[in-house]
């Protein structure tokens, strides 16, 4: 998708696949269309109120070391761990998480753009994008979301504008998000998210000739929140 310079950021524009606009050899080497949450705050349990980190992210996929080559294969990825909030030593806490298993992944992923927004669906899962808001509900793993999320700040930069993915492959974005209501199912009961927060991110990650072999060093950037 080509885009101008000016809707490289809060754009719904942008949060559309970008990998169809990979330079040569990348599409069929590896490359990795993202469109994924943090989400932090507070839920009360038995054991108390505790702080909780969610993932909810959607992968578009493909090349020859992902062994994809179709346009409708997609990962899920969901991720909770609870944690006690004056807790200050790792503890084997509660969670669930899973990552990209190829032979995992769901054959139903599409991207639907309206006038106003931008939906990804992969299997039961759904991320509604408009303009600096964002849905995401339905189930994966046995958990089922159901989020809305706001954001009053302009994204940060983490691989270049996407009008350099024509050239190097690489591009995206973080939003940091200051509202997160909204519920989570999880083996039959529903936790209410208090105080929470969350950070976007909208990347574009790829290899081949045009850029980067070395996997690393692609990733090697500072963000703005960490897998673990």
């Amino acid at each position: 998708m080509s885009l101008d310079p000016k809707e490289d950021y809060r754009s719904i524009k942008s949060l559309a696949l970008h990998y169809p606009d990979l330079p040569p050899g990348h599409k069929e080497d590896w490359y990795f269309d993202d469109l994924s949450f943090a989400i932090y705050g507070k839920v009360d349990r038995p054991e108390g109120e505790q702080v909780l980190y969610i993932i909810a992210a959607i992968y578009k996929c493909g090349g020859k070391n992902w062994g994809i080559d179709d346009d409708v294969s997609a990962f899920n990825q969901t991720c909770i761990t609870f944690g006690g909030i004056n807790d200050r030593e790792m503890k084997d806490n509660k969670y669930i998480c899973n990552r990209c298993d190829p032979m995992r992944r769901f054959k139903d992923f599409e991207v639907i753009e309206d006038t106003d927004s931008v939906t990804w669906q992969c299997g039961n899962r759904k991320i509604v994008c408009r303009q600096d808001s964002y849905d995401i509900t339905g189930e994966h793993m046995g958990v089922d979301f159901d989020f809305k999320i706001t954001a009053l700040s302009e994204p940060v930069l983490m691989h270049g504008p996407w009008p350099h993915v024509r050239a190097v492959g690489l591009a995206g974005n973080e939003q940091m998000c200051h509202k997160c209501d909204g519920t989570f199912t999880w083996e039959g009961k529903k936790y209410t998210l208090k105080e929470g927060t969350a950070v976007r991110e909208r990347i574009l990650l790829s290899r081949g000739p045009q850029g980067f072999y070395d996997t690393a060093t692609i990733i090697a950037k500072g963000y703005l929140w960490g897998w673990h």
